[in-house]
C-alpha cells in the first residue's frame, strides 16, 4: 500500500465529504453528542451525555412552538456553519413568545441547547480551517520544490491501525520506541497481508489519531470501556443529591453528620427539601462571574445595596436548568461575591453595611409618583425573598399618601387644608380616640384633591395632621385602628383598655376579641394582649366605681 495510494484514498473521502455538504443533510445529533461527552463545560467537568440528549430534544421540538413566519427556518439540525445557527438563533428569539418556550416546558434548554450545539459547529469550523487542502497541482508544486506535504490522516487506515493496536498493545505503544516500531509493522503484515510503505513519522502520526496520548504512550480506548466510563461518571456526577443518596454512598458516615455537613458548608448549595448540589456543579463562565461582581460593586457604590434579582445571570439560570432559581442564585453569590458582600434574603451589601428591607423600600418610595400595594409587595419579594406586608405597608405610609385600599401616591398630588380638616375630625372625635371606622361621612371635608376614605384619613393622621395621630396595633389594609387626639396620653393598649372598660362586656377573652374587632380597634377577633386587656380593663372599671 504506496503513500500515492493512501493520498488518493483521502482525496476521494474529502470529495465524498464536499458532496454531502452541498446536499445539505442534517447534522447527525449523535455526533454533536459524542464530540461534546469529551468536552469540558464552563465549570471544567464533563457534559454529562444525558444532559446533552435533553438539549437536541429541546433543539428538535421547542421552534416548532415559537411564532414565527411560515418561511422560518426552524430545523436547527439543518445549520452547518456557526452564521447560519446565529441567524436561526436571531430568529428564535424575535418571536414574543420565545421566553415562555424557553421557561416552560424546556426550563432553558432551548438556549442552552443553541450555545453546545454553536460550540459544535464551531469546532467543525476550526477543524476545517486546519487542514490542509487537497488540490494535486499544489501537492505537485510543493513536491518539485522538495517542501514535504503534511501527513494526511485516511480514517479507514486509521480504523485498521486501531484495530492491530487493541489486539496486540493493550497496555499501551510506546511513540518514540524503536523496537515498538518493528513489532507493530509486523503485526500489521500479519494481520492485513501487506507491508506497509509508510515512514516511521507517518506512522506514528496515524498512531496518535487512534487513541489517547498519554506521557509518551498512546492508549486505544474501546467504545466499550468509553460507554463503561461514561456510565460510571453519570452515576457520580448528579447535580443534585439527597440524603438518602448521599447516605448510601458513604455508608460509614452517620445521617446526622451528613446533615451537619451540609447544613454548615456554604459549598453546598440546598435546592429543595433534603436536596442539594455543590458550587462545583454549577456552569458559569470566568466572563459571567466578571459581569456579576462589577454590577455588584456599582450598585452597591452608587445606592449602597444590590439586590440578587438585579444582577445579570444571563443563561447561568438556563444552562443550570436542573437546579432551582434560588439554588442558582445562592451558587452564583457564593461563587462571585461572598468574599467581599454579605447577603440577606435576596439584599447584597458590602461586608459590615447595615441595610435592611424597609430602609430600601422607603427610599423607593421616595423616588416615585405613585404605586400600588402590589408594587411594594412584589418589591419585598425581590428583596428579600419573601414577603411580610408590613415592612411594604410600613414604609408606604411613611412617605406616601394611601389614596386606597390598593394605591398610593406622592404628597405633590394631595393638597390638605390641615386646619379644616382637624376640625371636621374633632367635630366626630368627642372624647380622647374614636375607632377609624366610625367616620361613615366625610360631607364635611374640605377638598383635597382626593376622593375622601378611610385610607386617606389614616394617612391625613399619620403625617398631617396638627391635632390627632393615628394608632393601631400593626399596619393593615382592613381600616383597624383609631384616631387619637395627640393631647391623650394613653397607648394603643390602655386605649383598647380603656374603651373595654367603658362597656358591660364580660371580662373573657373571646368577648372582649369580639367587642374589639367588631368596633373596629383591630383586624382579627383575637389579640395577644387579651389577658393584659382584661386586667387593666377590670382595674378601670374598679377605679370609677
Amino acid at each position: 500500500m504506496s503513500t500515492h495510494h493512501f493520498r488518493n484514498l483521502s482525496e476521494r473521502w474529502i470529495t465524498f465529504i464536499m458532496i454531502k455538504k452541498e446536499q445539505r443533510e442534517d447534522i447527525d445529533t449523535e455526533d454533536v453528542i459524542d464530540w461534546l461527552t469529551t468536552q469540558p463545560n464552563a465549570n471544567g467537568t464533563p457534559y454529562l451525555e444525558n444532559v446533552l440528549r435533553t438539549y437536541m430534544s429541546a433543539l428538535r421540538n421547542a421552534p416548532r412552538k415559537l411564532i414565527l413566519p411560515e418561511s422560518a427556518n426552524r430545523n436547527v439540525f439543518s445549520c452547518r456553519t456557526v452564521a447560519e445557527l446565529d441567524d436561526a438563533r436571531a430568529t428564535f428569539k424575535s418571536s414574543p413568545n420565545y421566553s415562555d418556550v424557553n421557561r416552560t416546558p424546556w426550563h432553558g434548554q432551548l438556549s442552552a441547547g443553541l450555545a453546545v450545539y454553536r460550540r459544535y459547529l464551531d469546532h467543525l469550523e476550526k477543524s476545517a480551517s486546519s487542514a490542509v487542502p487537497i488540490r494535486t497541482e499544489v501537492k505537485k508544486s510543493a513536491e518539485s520544490k522538495g517542501v514535504q506535504t503534511p501527513v494526511e490522516i485516511d480514517l479507514s487506515v486509521v480504523e485498521k491501525f486501531t484495530a492491530v493496536l487493541s489486539a496486540h498493545f493493550s497496555n499501551g505503544y510506546r511513540l518514540n520506541s524503536p523496537i515498538e516500531m518493528i513489532r507493530f509493522r509486523s503485526f500489521v503484515a500479519d494481520c492485513l497481508g501487506e507491508e506497509i510503505i509508510l515512514s516511521d513519522e507517518e506512522i506514528r502520526s496515524y498512531i496518535s489519531a487512534c487513541g489517547t496520548n498519554f506521557e509518551g504512550k498512546v492508549y486505544i480506548v474501546s467504545a466499550e470501556v468509553k460507554k463503561r466510563i461514561k456510565e460510571l461518571a453519570e452515576d457520580y456526577g448528579d447535580v443534585l443529591l439527597n440524603y438518602d443518596q448521599i447516605a448510601e454512598r458513604l455508608q460509614y458516615v452517620p445521617r446526622e453528620r451528613i446533615k451537619y455537613a451540609l447544613g454548615q458548608n456554604g459549598d453546598f448549595i440546598w435546592n429543595s427539601a433534603e436536596t442539594f448540589s455543590h458550587i462545583n456543579r454549577i456552569e458559569i463562565t470566568d466572563d459571567e462571574r466578571e459581569a456579576v461582581s462589577s454590577v455588584a460593586i456599582s450598585k452597591c457604590k452608587t445606592r449602597g445595596y444590590v439586590s440578587v434579582s438585579d444582577l445579570p445571570f444571563g443563561e447561568i439560570e438556563e444552562r443550570n436548568y436542573e437546579l432551582s432559581v434560588t439554588a442558582v442564585h445562592n451558587a452564583v453569590f457564593r461563587i462571585c461575591l461572598a468574599d467581599k458582600f454579605d447577603k440577606k434574603g435576596k439584599i447584597i451589601t458590602r461586608k459590615g453595611n447595615v441595610f435592611n428591607a424597609l430602609t430600601i423600600i422607603k427610599e423607593y418610595c421616595r423616588s416615585i409618583d405613585k404605586c400600588s400595594l402590589d408594587d411594594l409587595l412584589n418589591l419585598e419579594k425581590d428583596l428579600i425573598g419573601e414577603v411580610h406586608r408590613w415592612i411594604p405597608m410600613e414604609a408606604g405610609y411613611s412617605v406616601l399618601v394611601r389614596i386606597d385600599k390598593e394605591n398610593y401616591i406622592a404628597d405633590r398630588f394631595v393638597r390638605f387644608d390641615i386646619d379644616k380638616t382637624d376640625k371636621a375630625i374633632e367635630s366626630a372625635v368627642k372624647g380622647d380616640y374614636l375607632p377609624l371606622k366610625s367616620f361613615t361621612a366625610f360631607g364635611a371635608f374640605p377638598y383635597c384633591g382626593q376622593t375622601w376614605n378611610l385610607f386617606l384619613l389614616e394617612s391625613y393622621c399619620r403625617r398631617f395632621s396638627k391635632k390627632f395621630r393615628f394608632d393601631t396595633p400593626s399596619v393593615n389594609s382592613r381600616n383597624a385602628g383609631a384616631v387619637i387626639r395627640k393631647s391623650c396620653g394613653m397607648d394603643y393598649t390602655e386605649i383598647m383598655a380603656d374603651a373595654v372598660a367603658k362597656t358591660d362586656i364580660i371580662l373573657k377573652e373571646a368577648m372582649v376579641g369580639r367587642f374589639l374587632f367588631d368596633n373596629g380597634y383591630i383586624g382579627r377577633s383575637t389579640t395577644s394582649r387579651a389577658s393584659e386587656l382584661i386586667a387593666k380593663a377590670k382595674n378601670l372599671r374598679e377605679r370609677r366605681d
